[in-house]
């Protein structure tokens, strides 16, 4: 383990995060100097810089954590550093859990052996570190190279590949990015102008504050498709066709396969194909999508909640992500397919990086891309959330809208997803409107339930002590319970304007009677009478509106502290 070795010349601990956010260029400086150090650094294998860790005394780390809130995303980090310095560096970083309360992760920087890519340098002053100073790091600490090193680094790029090769370990391989290949014959005219237009808003958007969209307007397409990584000395890459490229020019991808089908299944069949540039016709697919309001409860509740069957976020997310994570080796189509309860879509290639439920709280993060060029081009034209974060939006936009989990289906070859657009089991929809705040955790091994689907036993337990559950015979089912609860906040919603009318008289008959009261006073006469749909916190927030309104109203006057009241009427 990392923490074991202690610090080194490609191992470095931080106790805290890093100074980012609304932090001064003095202090964000550190960030930089530290990630160009271990570039620069002559390390054969990966480098790292552990955040949430202390040095004992002994040399080795002890793991401290840090907030979630303190992690630095990923695409900030990159855009932070590799447009000040005089090339990308190539780096990453992601999350880990550290088990601490409070401060519940770590992140982890990890630079890949750079090798002849150096000497990285920052190409103009930012705070305390100059420009063209070549940092590096020496043992635990950091120092500016000195000529004779910066030679070195300047012959071992002059090599390049004629270096030896390091030998991989057995079992290891290094895979081709697909994306990234160049495509012989391709030129700049195979390229959609609204496509080309549409990338220039994302890449403003994905770089606001440094750049507006009036300089990349501005800026020559070249230096657009060299920005975004879409070409490389003038030539377009895999990705760039696929992203930006006309419908026609699709060909040049053969015998690759470049299309998206969309299949609409039940009583009315129809399909139609959409190929490139797919970063405007993935919005044209959406469109296609039957789309409209659903009610939630049953005809005869007192209050049926209406949702939108679809939203834009669960549609286009996971079709980006077959975008993304196509095994475009298969020579396969993209299938969409759309049913009376709900979407599925089809992509070659098995689940790349864990497992669907790895990314729902949130937590980890995706080390590897299957097409890590078109990955990171879709993240910044804003496509997909390169952080993992993608799949966790799908599952809160479900649960916003009461309806079911996604299914994964994942084979060796195939990832199959299903977005529900309908209701599955009432009980668990109305469990998620009477209890806005239940955990994901919670509503994903709900959901299993609901379809009769495993869960584990301690899973089962915590959900029958929470009361969501309840057993029928042998098999387990959503609580019916619940139903009746939102029936009953049903019920006081309607009423509820009648209801306060009668409370607001009910103080002002009794301070008529005994002149003043206290709060106390107050709730002992209300408590009571307030519906029992509302909970005993509730109740308490209730009362003190009341009194509020009567006060705006002139009704009413505090004669005494706001901690100590005296509520008195105002005589007219």
């Amino acid at each position: 383990m990392l923490c074991l070795q202690g610090e080194s010349s490609r191992v470095d601990f931080k106790f805290e995060q890093y100074k980012f956010f609304k932090a001064t260029a003095e202090e964000k400086d550190e960030l930089i100097k530290d990630v160009c150090a271990m570039a620069n650094t002559a390390n054969q294998e990966p480098s790292y810089i552990l955040i949430g860790i202390e040095e004992l005394p002994n040399k080795e780390g002890k793991i401290v954590g840090i907030a979630q809130s303190d992690v630095i995303d990923d695409a900030l980090l990159h855009q932070f550093i590799n447009y000040k310095t005089n090339k990308a560096i190539p780096f990453s970083s992601y999350v880990v859990a550290s088990g601490i309360p409070d401060r519940d992760c770590l992140q982890i920087i990890e630079i890949a052996p750079c090798g002849a890519l150096r000497p990285f340098y920052l190409k103009k002053n930012f705070g305390r570190l100059l420009a063209n100073a070549v940092y590096m790091r020496d043992g635990t600490s950091t120092n500016v190279a000195n000529p004779e090193q910066i030679s070195a680094m300047g012959e071992e790029a002059a090599l390049g590949r004629a270096r030896p090769v390091i030998a991989l370990p057995e079992g290891v391989t290094v895979e081709t990015d697909w994306s990234a290949c160049i495509v012989e014959g391709a030129d700049f005219s195979d390229l959609d102008e609204d496509a080309i237009c549409q990338a220039r808003k994302g890449f403003a958007e994905a770089h606001t504050g440094r750049v507006t969209i009036n300089e990349v307007e501005g800026w020559p397409l070249g230096v657009l498709l060299e920005k975004t990584k879409l070409a490389v000395d003038g030539k377009l890459t895999r990705a760039a066709l696929l992203l930006l490229g006309k419908r026609e020019a699709s060909v040049k991808l053969s015998p690759y396969v470049a299309q998206i089908t969309w299949n609409l299944a039940g009583e009315r069949t129809a399909y139609e194909h959409f190929g490139p540039p797919f970063l405007l016709t993935t919005t044209e697919l959406y469109r296609k999508i039957r789309n409209f309001q659903i009610k939630i409860l049953p005809k005869n509740s007192l209050l049926p909640v209406s949702v939108p069957k679809y939203v834009e976020k669960v549609v286009l997310e996971p079709l980006h992500n077959c975008i993304a994570h196509q095994d475009y080796n298969r020579q396969e189509r993209i299938i969409v397919t759309e049913r009376d309860d709900g979407i599925v879509f089809e992509n070659a290639g098995t689940f790349y990086d864990g497992m669907p439920n790895d990314y729902v709280a949130g937590i980890k993060r995706p080390k590897r891309y299957r097409n890590r060029l078109l990955a990171e081009v879709m993240a910044e034209l804003h496509m997909i959330d390169a952080m993992g974060y993608g799949i966790r939006d799908v599952y809160l936009s479900q649960r916003e809208r009461y309806l079911p989990m996604p299914d994964y289906m994942i084979s060796s070859d195939h990832v199959v997803v299903k977005v529900y657009g309908n209701v599955v089991d009432e009980s668990y929809s109305r469990l998620l409107i009477a209890n806005s705040d239940i955990s994901i955790g919670d509503v994903v091994n709900l959901d299993r339930v609901q379809k009769h689907l495993p869960i584990t036993p301690d899973a089962i337990s915590h959900l029958r002590k929470m009361g969501y559950v309840e057993s029928r015979g042998k098999s387990l089912r959503v609580s019916s319970k619940i139903a009746a609860l939102t029936d009953m906040r049903a019920e006081y919603i309607q009423m509820r304007a009648t209801e306060d009318a009668n409370l607001k008289r009910m103080i002002l008959d009794y301070l008529g009677e005994y002149e003043s009261a206290s709060r106390a006073d107050i709730n002992k006469l209300l408590f009571n009478k307030i519906h029992e749909a509302l909970n005993e916190e509730e109740r308490l927030v209730k009362i003190g509106n009341l009194l509020t309104a009567l006060r705006l109203n002139g009704d009413i006057v505090n004669n005494g502290s706001r901690k100590r009241p005296e509520w008195r009427l105002i005589k007219r």
